[in-house]
């Protein structure tokens, strides 16, 4: 699942009870910006691209190198969280910038008081194909290798037969599969795009011999590796931050890890791994994430208004995860 759809499913479930909880409309959107942004699992397309450069099993990748560095930023990353969105709220409330109306759910439209409640076993669904990974993996069953793509398919066809039983109209369920693909259309025009942007900047950074060069004038240096991978991971984060997108950035910069990795003796997985972790932190700092605005939308909170709280966050978890890749590369 995208950051943006997973985030759109947490402010129609999540989000109201945080509010009902006494927490700021300002905090709970904020915590649901931040709590996407590790890209944790065996099914993101990022996972899968690393897994696939350093020529692992996405399973073993994601259980001994992603989750091996993550732990540590999701731990920095939930401490800081608690004190800043605490801070934020007593000093918005103490300048009168939060008020009692902050601390309300929103009352629901007639439209969406008319849409179609699905079964709250539904929400079983999207943990289909993380089951069939885990099961189907060295770490539970050798016998059989599922790859993601097969996992997906399957929870898909899994999801549409259920479905049609429960509708008792198979037509009509598989009408359904249209929104299904309008959401697929909807990030081709816009996360792809920007992919390409990025791998176009990327290619004309190594064809001019910026790469290189940096490689070059550290290699000589004591810490000449451990300076190459702060340079790569600085790119990464900031171009994640300016495009919005953690997968453009990461998709475009990922490729080249393995022969850095190989030019100055570090392992490629454990820089590969922090990349992509901290390229969804930065993702979830920038006000033109598609993340960022579709929470902001469903809460009527100004992104700017979103990402100073989340920004802080992020910057201790980045930095965790930075010192974290130090110690194992």
């Amino acid at each position: 699942m995208s950051a943006a759809g997973l985030a759109l499913l947490l402010m129609v479930s999540l989000y109201p009870v945080m509010v009902m909880g006494g927490i700021s409309r300002q905090s709970a959107a904020a915590t649901i910006l931040v709590g996407g942004c590790c890209c944790f699992g065996p099914s993101g397309g990022n996972n899968l691209l690393a897994a696939d450069l350093t020529k692992m099993h996405v399973m073993d990748f994601f259980l001994n190198v992603q989750w091996t560095i993550g732990w540590v930023a999701v731990i920095a990353m939930l401490v800081a969280h608690f004190f800043i969105q605490r801070w934020f709220d007593k000093r918005d409330l103490a300048k009168g910038i939060l008020t009692k109306e902050d601390f309300e759910v929103p009352q629901l439209t007639k439209e969406d008081a008319k849409a179609e409640n699905a079964p709250l076993w539904y929400a079983l669904f999207p943990l289909i194909p993380v089951i069939l990974l885990f099961v189907f993996s060295p770490l539970m069953y050798k016998g059989i290798r599922m790859e993601v793509v097969t996992a997906l398919l399957v929870s898909t066809f899994v999801a549409l037969i259920l479905d049609g039983i429960r509708r008792m109209n198979l037509k009509e369920s598989i009408g359904t599969i249209k929104t299904f693909a309008q959401g697929m259309g909807k990030v081709f025009t816009s996360t792809v795009f920007l992919i390409v942007c990025a791998e176009v900047f990327a290619a004309g950074l190594t064809k001019s011999g910026g790469i290189a060069e940096i490689i070059n004038s550290v290699s000589g240096m004591q810490a000449g590796g451990y300076a190459v991978f702060t340079v790569m991971f600085l790119i990464v984060v900031g171009s994640a931050f300016v495009m919005g997108s953690g997968n453009a950035a990461f998709f475009s910069f990922a490729p080249m890890i393995p022969d850095i990795a190989a030019k100055v003796g570090l392992n490629a997985a454990f820089m590969i791994s922090p990349l992509q972790l901290a390229s969804g932190m930065a993702r979830s700092s920038s006000p033109i994430a598609g993340v960022t605005i579709a929470i902001a939308g469903l809460s009527g909170l100004n992104p700017f208004d979103l990402i100073r709280r989340s920004i802080p966050v992020m910057v201790i978890a980045i930095i965790a995860t930075y010192l974290r890749s130090l110690m194992l590369i």
